[in-house]
């Protein structure tokens, strides 16, 4: 990942630390320590152990970056299914796709949009 990317995942990641959610999501989860909830899971990831991958520079790509970041929120909506605490993390996962449209300038498609 070139600089200018890195620089961005960091600052996509800061304003989700900003969000005044994001506590919850930012130490390792405690179904990670539940066998019945974790097993089922691909991988526990949080918001503190994605900012040590990118200060490592673990990401080649945004791509890793962006998965990680959706693990988080697949991971809380296979633990949280019928609870209040899973529409925190689709509040989170929405502020964060949002802000990632953003910050790499990605505009949505409009099908009937003229193409041009």
């Amino acid at each position: 990942m070139g600089t200018k990317e890195q620089v961005q995942c960091e600052f996509l990641l800061l304003q989700l630390y900003c969000h005044s959610e994001s506590s919850f999501f930012a130490k390792i989860p405690y179904y990670y320590y539940i066998k019945e909830i974790s097993q089922n899971l691909k991988e526990p990831m949080w918001l503190d152990k994605i900012k040590n991958r990118l200060k490592e520079r673990h990401y080649p790509r945004v791509e890793g970056f962006v998965q990680d970041m959706r693990l988080i929120f697949q991971n809380h909506r296979a633990s949280y299914k019928y609870n209040d605490f899973g529409l925190m993390g689709l509040r989170l996962e929405a502020e964060f796709e949002k802000v990632f449209k953003e910050v790499f300038a990605i505009q949505e498609t409009n099908e009937s949009s003229p193409v041009v």
